[in-house]
């Protein structure tokens, strides 16, 4: 999902394209335990950096930061050609009752964003907030885990956010 999201960014004379990434889900196996099994392994916000750049092109970068992180992040140049903010699970923000299973997820780097994640068990579908501070600045569903995650990317990082800028 390329999206062109201009009119989401505060200057709008600078577009700007994101992609929309879907994470794997962690796995009973993955040393997490059971009960984070099916929320993201991570999440990946992500958008051209030079509007100028051709579109495909611009979904080339986009896949290459989704599918190789720690390689893209090494490479300076490619750095400066893609904004990329990664948000990683908080297991102790986990919670589940008869209703919700949820989790927070923070930035590795200091922000005043985080991600809450929600398996809705009522309305059956995954839900996901973006939060500024105690500010929800972004909301997304889906019914699958793919659609929800697709949503939930789609628009790209917010221009105040701390952008990844490598390496790990």
């Amino acid at each position: 999902m390329i999206s062109d999201n201009s009119n989401e960014q505060n200057d709008p004379s600078n577009a700007v394209i994101s992609f929309g990434n879907v994470p794997h889900q962690i796995q009973g196996d993955d040393g997490g335990g059971s009960q984070l099994a099916g929320f993201p392994v991570n999440l990946l916000y992500s958008q051209i950096a030079n509007p100028e750049i051709d579109k495909e092109t611009a979904k080339f970068l986009l896949m290459m930061c989704a599918f190789d992180s720690a390689k893209f992040l090494a490479d300076k140049q490619l750095c400066k050609k893609v904004r990329a903010v990664w948000y990683f699970p908080d297991p102790v923000s986990y919670i589940e009752d008869e209703h919700i299973t949820q989790m927070r997820y923070k930035s590795r780097k200091a922000s005043h964003y985080s991600v809450t994640i929600t398996w809705d068990k009522d309305q059956n579908r995954w839900e996901t907030r973006k939060y500024k501070g105690e500010e929800m600045v972004c909301f997304a569903f889906g019914e699958d885990y793919n659609s929800a995650m697709l949503r939930t990317t789609g628009f790209g990082p917010k221009v105040d956010e701390a952008f990844d800028i490598g390496p790990w």
